[in-house]
């Protein structure tokens, strides 16, 4: 039998929002993508895409100083023990589709700085798919999405072994450090000095960044509708604190990470118990997916 590879949707209301030229219709028959609210007022709508175990786990540390890594809430590694697991392949396979599924319709994919420092293989693409990259083409836009890296200290903004990280050396992949005004400077010389062409630093607000300022330009400047927030922990969470954050698109694996073992746990919120709607949801081998959306943009 095949790998499902694509999502049972047992419950979808999203096909009531009228479509958008970025959310019509997908390039291809090995994948399926919901529709999305297009963007309206000041700022790019902005969604947070995220796996988590059982209980809503997303990272964490053991008490034996483990860190809980990606693979371990894929069910590809067990842990703390590190050992290779037999996978869950429909449902990894439904995730990455829908993770290159949102990345294909974002105007930006943003992540926190720590992604680039805890995770240096990490990459941007579209898994290698020239359809789906034709299809942003056919949209005017670029084929890779701009990738929006949030660090407002400015320390290590390009990851624990400086600039070496991939995302700065993927060609067609432009960059952009985000920052406040007091650190704008001093990242703009580091990129020129380590000779980073696809890289641009954008600094806003003083003392601290200020996403809202953020957003407003790249909404007035570029157009941009809607920003794709894969991480981190930390990122998402201020996001959604300071109220920019209108949906989120969220993989539950069949991972149980026993909490009693972790010193400092990262969950994601409960958005049931935050008010916000429930518009889709489907499943994949033991992976459930569900899209969360605030209320006022129910149709």
């Amino acid at each position: 039998m095949e790998p499902l590879s694509r999502i049972n949707w047992i419950t979808n209301q999203s096909s009531g929002w009228p479509p958008t030229p970025l959310t019509t219709i997908a390039p291809g028959p090995d994948w399926e993508l919901l529709r999305c609210p297009s963007a309206s007022g000041d700022k790019p709508r902005v969604i947070i895409v995220f796996v988590q175990a059982q209980g809503g786990l997303v990272g964490g540390v053991g008490k034996n100083g483990i860190v809980v890594e990606p693979e371990h809430i894929l069910g590809v590694k067990s842990y703390p023990a590190g050992e290779r697991l037999a996978a869950d392949i429909d449902g990894l396979t439904a995730d990455q589709r829908t993770m290159r599924s949102w990345r294909t319709i974002a105007h930006k994919v943003v992540w926190g700085s720590g992604i680039v420092r805890k995770q240096q293989t990490t990459t941007l693409d579209l898994m290698g798919s020239k359809g789906l990259m034709e299809f942003r083409a056919k949209h005017g836009l670029p084929e890779l999405p701009p990738l929006v890296i949030v660090t407002d200290s400015g320390r290590d903004a390009g990851g624990a072994a400086g600039y070496s990280h991939p995302v700065f050396h993927t060609p067609g992949l432009r960059v952009i450090l985000l920052t406040n005004e007091a650190k704008a400077d001093e990242l703009t010389d580091e990129v020129a000095r380590e000779k980073l062409a696809s890289t641009e630093v954008f600094g806003f607000g003083q003392a601290h960044l200020d996403m809202r300022a953020a957003m407003k330009y790249f909404r007035e400047e570029e157009g941009d509708e809607l920003w794709d927030c894969e991480g981190g922990h930390g990122l998402a969470m201020s996001l959604w604190d300071e109220g920019l954050v209108e949906m989120a698109f969220i993989t539950t694996t069949n991972t149980t990470i026993e909490p009693s073992n972790l010193a400092k746990a990262q969950t994601m919120l409960n958005y049931a118990d935050e008010g916000v709607a429930l518009v889709a949801h489907g499943v994949a081998g033991n992976f459930t997916f569900d899209w969360w959306v605030k209320p006022e943009l129910l149709p």
